[in-house]
């Protein structure tokens, strides 16, 4: 494992808090070395490792959507994550989220998410767009459109509140309009 790939697996681990005596932890270790790879066989020789561990729980981590080291997956269970997607450093992946392509303005691509995102249960975030800095996503959320760096965002593309004045943004929380 090269020097670069060494150091976000070790911020991985930190942040996961697991051992090698943890699956995750095997999963974690698979993933950055399948990405410091520079051959072809080794490479699908860890890819393949990892496809056995994630086995049953339903989740695709692709290496090549992990930029950033520090990501944090409390719970291994529907993860999709398309491979053209791009994850920046800190970032909080929870259980049955999607990360996934799809068309926008007639353009067809996969989202990037900035630094310290953090994508709740079920949140699903679709497209060719992008996400700021210290973004996150609620529960179940639908992101389809571009997000600024320091919003809190909740249901179906609406922006709640600015993490650095505390003021209420756009679209409709709860029924009421933000004004």
């Amino acid at each position: 494992m090269r020097a670069v790939e060494r150091k976000k697996f070790k911020y991985d681990i930190k942040r996961n808090k697991c051992s090698p005596l943890k699956k995750k932890w095997w999963i974690l270790f698979c993933l950055r070395s399948e990405q410091s790879c520079v051959h072809v066989i080794p490479r699908r020789l860890f890819a393949a490792c990892k496809k056995i561990l994630l086995f049953g729980s339903g989740c695709e981590l692709p290496a090549s959507a992990f930029c950033g080291g520090g990501v944090l997956i409390p719970h291994l269970n529907g993860i999709f994550i398309n491979p053209s997607a791009r994850l920046g450093s800190g970032c909080a992946i929870y259980h049955q989220v999607t990360i996934g392509a799809g068309e926008k303005d007639e353009t067809f691509g996969a989202p990037c998410l900035g630094d310290n995102v953090v994508v709740y249960a079920g949140a699903k975030v679709i497209g060719p767009i992008s996400v700021g800095n210290n973004v996150v996503i609620g529960a179940n959320a639908v992101v389809t459109k571009n997000i600024a760096s320091d919003v809190t965002v909740v249901g179906a593309n609406r922006i709640v509140v600015n993490h650095s004045n505390k003021e209420l943004l756009e679209g409709q929380a709860h029924g009421f309009n933000a004004k």
